[in-house]
Order: structure tokens, then C-alpha cells, then sequence
């Protein structure tokens, strides 16, 4: 029998309901006064979970600091979206911490079940589920000391089973277990990883510094798999799930769920852009952002909606629960602690549940249990196979000596980890390899481009040069990037041949096209795996325009006249709503670019700017706050841009530049996953016609409104 105390502190000991190799958790009632002697009834009185180390560990020193500066912090925290530590300490020997009992499932739950049913959750509750979770994140993120200097508090460690909801429709951040703030007197090995493989950001797998922005690509996985119903990163081994948080291309998410908003989708690539420097820089603008959505496809969010939604689903098991709950509750104080079962949340799965909890050394996860201990432990059972999800104790509690088998174990992660590590480090040793390496001789091939950047090929040179280079190296030729003056100047000098090859938009390419059939298309471009893009209509997000009716009589800018994107669509779109693009809008402005439409937008140049999302994706790299920029509407989606050869290029040096391109890997060729941020290229592909019927379309449309195709000018 159990001969541990029934009460730590204030806390009366109710029911135990979870248990592992570090901590049991315990359903608790916390009493008004120190002693607890107050009669039923009399004084105030509340439901608690208790977390408690096991006695083994209570004397492992590093453990208990670990254990306490996890309450520390999360005490420190006073945000509704983030679970509430009642006390912490030690009582009689015993380590605890005590916190507020949440009423809900785990989002952990609501994943697994989305994922068995192959059903993703609506757009909006999934959505309301993130933006509440990015509210706690940066209420973490912004906690301060006693003498107002910020912690730099990062979780490390958000999951779906660190999210709670509760019966009133508020989400909780649970578990600052691997928590680290800046002047945690703990100190973890230098490049030691924290958190659970599948949901780590690309630079937690490579062991660099961290900041904020890692939860925030922790949390965009969460909201990925919620809207998609299949794991994102997870695979068969820890190897291949760092490689592929690393490494391979993103899946669009339309593609696994073509309900998903297109808005909703770019809010998705921004949280998960690999490169931090392109990621939200705080949850609070990522909760923005989402909230921003919401309001443009007129939903409405807040708790009220995950209320119905978790009650209207789940109701019938809370309520069994709660009478299992009062069941529990009427103990009488002083009785013996009984292990309670059966609070498990899944549905039919009762008789599972309780064979995994023995096979695993757990107890039954609770649905009571609010928070976990984990450690980074891909060898233990996979986490979303657990009974209700809602909390997780890690069976391999530290040694203090380390077993061969273990040793093994550890050998092994980190000769995985090493290895990812020099697969990232592949693309720098491309670069110094081939920055050294002797071009071809003879006349250089000028590869063509329309202007991207507002500012120069520089920009352009240094993003899309290393595939230059690998042509080179491919067909024995030297080849230079020529970036025209507009995007009008691209086709002719294609057809008259002072320029070889171009990379044209696909307006570009139907135009041009309509008037030289001759010119040869040699491939055209999938970015990150999809081989078609959004078109936008952009507003400043303290515009007055929240719809499109509320755009006449505003000024607005597009890119050039031989945009697809950011002209053509655009009007198109413009015109299929029932606006005139001439008469409609007080002013017109070419601004040249895609970038230089975000900048005129942002300064005030324009009240609402035609573009496409790459140039919005990007905006934070090229050093534009995207937060004051909202999507008032998705105009197209449209073929990515084409390879075409001059007609005076040589048929066999057609033959080996369509060769080399329908050949290029990036990983192999480049030692990266894609081309660059802003050139996101994985592959290219045999070009189909069918994508461009809708520009045919849009052509057809423009050239008869306006009498004759108008030629881009590149000029305001």
C-alpha cells in the first residue's frame, strides 16, 4: 500500500489518474485554509490537478530544479489562454506543482479523430483554435521579471497535446517543462534538442539559438495538420522526420484540403516558412493575421464557436466525466488515494486505452490531467496513440549511470542528428565548391527575366544565380542573367533573339505566343510542388475598403501592364464583380514591380495594389511589414511561369537546355531543397495547356475593352 501523504500543502489528493517513470498526476481539491480541517461546506473550495515527482527522482537535484523552474515560469504567465499554477513547492518531501483543472480534450484529441475519420476540422475552428493558442504564446513570450526585463521565454515544446480546450471554448497552453528563459539558472548541453520531433522548427533540429519565432513554426505544424487531417512531418524514422522538417518541400495544404481558404493557406506558409527571418516575428501577429481572415470571409471567431463545436461533439462524454468527477469528489477526506480509470476520451476505445496504458508503464491518461513532463523521447510510444491525448508522462526518467542499451540509443539519435546536419550543410559546400570553379569559355547564353525586385539584379543575380550555374555545368555553356527594363521589353528580345532563354510569366507567354507561335516552350515551373499560384487584390489592414464594393472611387496600383497577376486578373476579376477598372477607381499607378506594389501600397501611393503571393509571402524579407497589409480578395489561380527558347537558339542547344532542366533536383544539383526563398522552384515539368485557358480568357476580355492589346510601358 501506498504510504505517501493523501494532502501536499492545500491540496487534498482525490484520485490518481495518471502515472510515469518521472510523475503521477493526481486529481485534487484545494482547500481555503493551510490545514485543510474545515468541516464540508464551510470555506472555499476547488477541483486542482496535482502534478508529484516520484521518490526516486526526488533526490536527483537537477530533476527537482527542472521540475520547479517549469511551475516558475508558467506561474509567472496570467493569460486566459494559459493553464493557471495555483502553487508549487515542497511539502514533506514531496515535489509538486498544482494548477487549474481544464474541462475539455486536448487538441491532441481533436487531431487523432480528425485524422481517423480522414475529416479535416472547419477552417474557422481550426483557425479560432490557433489564434487563442498564439494569444498565450506571446503572453509567454512577453513575460517580464520583477524589474521589468523581458525573460526571452521560449515553450520549445507546442504540440497539439500542450493545447487544451474548455468547455466555455477557451484554449490553454499547458507544459513549460523544456521551457528556457534567459536567465535559467539550468543550463542544457550546448545543442541538445528539447521538444517532440514532429513538431519542431528547422533551426531546434539543428540545435541553434532559439527565439520565439520557434513556437510560432511549432504552432503553424499544429494548425497544418487540424486543417489538413494527416501529420505534416511525422515519418517512419527520427532521421527522416528531422529531414523532412529540414528538407522536404512543403505540401500545399489546398491540395490536401480544397475547402481551406486561400488566405487562410498563405497565413500557413508564412508560420512555416523555414527561414525565420520570413516567419511571423510574434504570435501575437500570427493571431492577427488569422483574425484578419476571418474577418474578410466574414466568419465571425471567439469562444462562443469552439463551445458549440466541443459541446455539440463531445458533449455527452463531458457530461459522463463530470458525474464520474463528483463521483470522485465525494471522498471522504483522509481516505485512501484510489487509482481512478476510465477517464479516457476516446470514443469506443476504452478497452485500447487501458491495454496501452499497461503496455506503456502509464497509468490511464486523464482526461482530467492538464499538463506534461516530456522529454524529447521519439522512442517511446507515439504520442497520438495515447488514451485521450490531454497529458503525457515520459517513462525514461534521467540516470545517473547510463545503461549500454541507452548509450546505443543515444549514439545512434546523434549520429542522425550529424547527418541531417551535414545534409544542411550541403548547400554552402555547393557554393564554395562552384563559386571557385572555372566557367565554360565562348559566348555566354543571356538568360532572361522580367523585373521582380524593385531595386536591381543584384537581388535577382544572388536568388537565382546557382541555377544559372548549374546550367552551366549541365550544357558546357556559360549563361548570364539579363534582367529587362520592363516586363513588356522580355518577348521581343526573345523573338530577336538577343536574348537565348527566357523564364516568362504566363501572361507574358500567351501574348507573346498570340503573335510568334514559332517560340518553343522548353519547361514550365512547379514551386514547392504546385504548379499553380494565387493573384491578390491587397488593402492596408486600417483601410476603410472591407469589400470589394467599397473600392470605387480609390486609387489603385498594379505591377505593369504585362502582368498576369498583377494586372490582367486582376482587372479581369475586377470586371466580373461588376467594377469598370478605368472608370471605376480615381487613380491608376504602374508601380513596376511586385515589391514596389507593396511599397506604394504601404506609403500611401494607392489604396489597393494587384500582386501575387509570392511578392505577400515575402514581403518580411524584403524588409516590408506584411502585418499592414491584409488579402481583400484571391482575383486567379494561375499557371506558374514558363521556360522558353529564343527561335534563333540552335535546336541542339534547345534539346540540352530542355534536357537539363526537366533533370534538375535541387537537393542533388544545389544541395537545398528549392532554388531560394523567393525563387521557391523544386522542379521543372512538362508544361500543360489547360492552365492557361483562363488567361486566354482574361486576354481576350482586356484586348476587347480596350479596343487592341495594350503593351506593358513599365511606367507609372
Amino acid at each position: 500500500m501506498d504510504s505517501r501523504p493523501t494532502r501536499l500543502g492545500k491540496f487534498e489528493l482525490l484520485a490518481r489518474i495518471a502515472k510515469g517513470g518521472m510523475a503521477e498526476i493526481f486529481l485534487a481539491r484545494q482547500h481555503s485554509s493551510e490545514t485543510g480541517t474545515l468541516p464540508p461546506g464551510v470555506g472555499l473550495s476547488r477541483l486542482a490537478v496535482v502534478k508529484r515527482i516520484l521518490p526516486h527522482l526526488a533526490e536527483e537535484q537537477t530533476f527537482v530544479e527542472m521540475f520547479l523552474e517549469e511551475a516558475r515560469y508558467a506561474s509567472l504567465i496570467a493569460h486566459p489562454n494559459v493553464v493557471q499554477i495555483y502553487d508549487f513547492g515542497e511539502c514533506a518531501g514531496e515535489f509538486y506543482i498544482a494548477m487549474e483543472y481544464i474541462d475539455g480534450p486536448s487538441i491532441g484529441l481533436l487531431a487523432r479523430e480528425a485524422r481517423r475519420n480522414k475529416e479535416p476540422l472547419s477552417p474557422v475552428i481550426a483557425a479560432e483554435i490557433i489564434a487563442q493558442a498564439a494569444d498565450g504564446l506571446h503572453a509567454a513570450h512577453e513575460l517580464r521579471d520583477e524589474e521589468g526585463q523581458p525573460l526571452g521565454l521560449v515553450h520549445r515544446d507546442v504540440s497539439p497535446h500542450n493545447l487544451m480546450l474548455t468547455k466555455g471554448g477557451t484554449i490553454k497552453l499547458l507544459d513549460f517543462g523544456v521551457a528556457k528563459a534567459h536567465d535559467s539558472a539550468i543550463q542544457t548541453n550546448t545543442g541538445s534538442v528539447k521538444g517532440k520531433f514532429p513538431y519542431m522548427s528547422p533551426e531546434q533540429c539543428r540545435g541553434d539559438d532559439l527565439d520565439r519565432r520557434t513556437d510560432i513554426f511549432s504552432l503553424g505544424i499544429v494548425f497544418w495538420e487540424l486543417c489538413c487531417a494527416e501529420r505534416l512531418f511525422q515519418r517512419s524514422t527520427d532521421l527522416m522526420t528531422l529531414k523532412a522538417i529540414t528538407e522536404d518541400p512543403l505540401p500545399a495544404p489546398r491540395d490536401r484540403n480544397p475547402s481551406l481558404p486561400e488566405s487562410l493557406s498563405e497565413v500557413l506558409r508564412y508560420a512555416l516558412a523555414r527561414d525565420r527571418e520570413a516567419r511571423y516575428a510574434t504570435a501575437a501577429e500570427l493571431a492577427h493575421a488569422i483574425r484578419n481572415v476571418l474577418t474578410g470571409l466574414g466568419e465571425r471567431g471567439g469562444a462562443e464557436i469552439l463551445a458549440g463545436y466541443i459541446n455539440e461533439r463531445y458533449g455527452q462524454e463531458m457530461e459522463a466525466r463530470a458525474a464520474k468527477l463528483r463521483e470522485v469528489s465525494r471522498k471522504p477526506t483522509g481516505a485512501r488515494v484510489p487509482v481512478v480509470r476510465g477517464f479516457d476520451h476516446s470514443r469506443g476505445r476504452g478497452s485500447e486505452a487501458g491495454s496501452h496504458a499497461s503496455a506503456t508503464g502509464r497509468g490511464s491518461a486523464s482526461y482530467f490531467a492538464t499538463s506534461t513532463v516530456d522529454r524529447v523521447s521519439s522512442h517511446v510510444a507515439d504520442l497520438s496513440s495515447l488514451p485521450s491525448g490531454v497529458f503525457t508522462v515520459d517513462e525514461r526518467p534521467p540516470r545517473t549511470g547510463t545503461s549500454g542499451g541507452a548509450r546505443l540509443r543515444r549514439t545512434w539519435l546523434w549520429i542522425a542528428i550529424a547527418t541531417v546536419l551535414l545534409g544542411l550543410g550541403a548547400g554552402l559546400v555547393y557554393r564554395f565548391i562552384f563559386a571557385h570553379r572555372e566557367r565554360p569559355p565562348g559566348p555566354a547564353l543571356r538568360f532572361g527575366m522580367a523585373p521582380v525586385f524593385a531595386k536591381g539584379s543584384l537581388k535577382q543575380q544572388r536568388h537565382f544565380g546557382d541555377l544559372l550555374r548549374y546550367l552551366e555545368r549541365t550544357i558546357d555553356r556559360r549563361v548570364e542573367l539579363a534582367i529587362t527594363k520592363t516586363y513588356g521589353d522580355l518577348a521581343p528580345r526573345l523573338v530577336s533573339g538577343d536574348i537565348s532563354v527566357a523564364s516568362m510569366s504566363p501572361l507574358q507567354f500567351v501574348r507573346m505566343r498570340n503573335a510568334h507561335p514559332e517560340v518553343p516552350m522548353l519547361a514550365a515551373v512547379l514551386n514547392e510542388g504546385s504548379s499553380t499560384y494565387q493573384a491578390y487584390l491587397l488593402v492596408r489592414t486600417d483601410s476603410a475598403i472591407r469589400a470589394l464594393k467599397d473600392a470605387r472611387g480609390t486609387r489603385i496600383c498594379y505591377v505593369d501592364r504585362g502582368s498576369a497577376s498583377g494586372y490582367l486578373m486582376a482587372r479581369y476579376y475586377l470586371r466580373q464583380k461588376g467594377l469598370d477598372p478605368e472608370r471605376d477607381f480615381s487613380t491608376t499607378v504602374l508601380s513596376g514591380s511586385h515589391e514596389q506594389v507593396l511599397r506604394d501600397l504601404i506609403a500611401g501611393r494607392c489604396d489597393i495594389g494587384a500582386t501575387f503571393s509570392e511578392a505577400y509571402r515575402n514581403a518580411r524579407k524584403l524588409k516590408i511589414p506584411s502585418s499592414a497589409l491584409k488579402i481583400l480578395c484571391t482575383t486567379a489561380d494561375l499557371p506558374l511561369d514558363v521556360v522558353c527558347a529564343s527561335p534563333k537558339l540552335s535546336t541542339e542547344l534547345r534539346r540540352k537546355l530542355k534536357e537539363a532542366l526537366l533533370a534538375f533536383v535541387p537537393q542533388r544539383d544545389l544541395g537545398r531543397a528549392m532554388v531560394s526563398d523567393l525563387f521557391p522552384i523544386t522542379r521543372f515539368v512538362i508544361p500543360s495547356p489547360k492552365p492557361f485557358e483562363a488567361l486566354r480568357a482574361a486576354n481576350a476580355a482586356e484586348r476587347k475593352a480596350r479596343g487592341s492589346e495594350t503593351k506593358g510601358s513599365g511606367t507609372k
